[in-house]
């Protein structure tokens, strides 16, 4: 996992972010350096193989889709497709990259919080 810290860190987060963040970066680098290398892996096999548009045409409940613009293995593109399957979905594209919720918390919190409570 250490060799993959630094090529993976820049797919959560945009150029901005990393450049402004040296710190919070680190410790989010020392936790991926500490991850199991094959939950990993199996994760990323996981969203690798994941096709939920069907399932995603039968929701009736209220849904967010939260989809960072600059996210590449899962895309804004795919969440805005995901969300338009569902009637009455709520589709929010931060600009961020994977980790929206650390690169854009305010904005990420105040829509979750706001999603939540309607």
């Amino acid at each position: 996992m250490p060799a993959l810290a630094d090529a993976v860190l820049p797919r959560w987060f945009t150029a901005g972010f990393m450049a402004a963040q040296l710190l919070m970066l680190s410790g989010i680098r020392d936790v991926f350096r500490h991850t199991s290398g094959e939950g990993y892996a199996s994760n990323c096999e996981a969203i690798r193989d994941a096709d939920a548009r069907e399932e995603a045409k039968t929701i009736k409940a209220p849904v967010l889709f939260i989809s960072g613009t600059h996210y590449q293995s899962t895309t804004a593109a795919q969440g805005r497709e995901l969300a338009g399957y569902i009637a009455g979905s709520r589709y929010v594209e931060p600009d961020a990259a994977h980790l929206s919720n650390i690169e854009q918390a305010d904005l990420y919190t105040k829509t979750l919080l706001e999603f939540l409570g309607a």
